[in-house]
């Protein structure tokens, strides 16, 4: 049997302590190919549109999508129709534990798509 590792991308080396890292990427590749994170993270779609994969699911997002990426999930980026600009953040999982947990599964589903189209309008 063929094992493939699957990079994670630490906490620790990307929140300097912080609970949160926030970023706003142009993107037009996937870099980090298959990944995962010891950490929590959402994606909004500010411009374009690009899928991900996220534990074998593929999810389509389109501006003024939301997506939430639990920790530990498997995923990567697709880039296929051109720029995609994204604010992708990172929530520690202390923080995420303490005061957003009560909201999962309730609110906040694994590579649910969540429209908030009309707050960009």
């Amino acid at each position: 049997m063929i094992s493939m590792e699957i990079n994670t991308a630490r906490e620790q080396q990307l929140f300097n302590g912080k609970n949160f890292h926030v970023f706003i990427y142009n993107k037009t590749e996937s870099i980090s190919g298959l990944h995962q994170h010891d950490y929590y993270e959402f994606t909004i779609v500010l411009t374009g549109r690009y899928y991900q994969v996220i534990n074998g699911k593929r999810v389509m997002l389109e501006r003024g999508d939301f997506v939430f990426i639990p920790m530990g999930s498997h995923h990567q980026s697709f880039y296929e129709f051109g720029a995609t600009r994204i604010l992708n953040v990172g929530i520690s999982k202390d923080f995420f534990d303490t005061h957003y947990q009560a909201l999962v599964p309730f609110a906040l589903v694994a590579s649910q798509v969540y429209s908030i189209k009309s707050t960009f309008s």
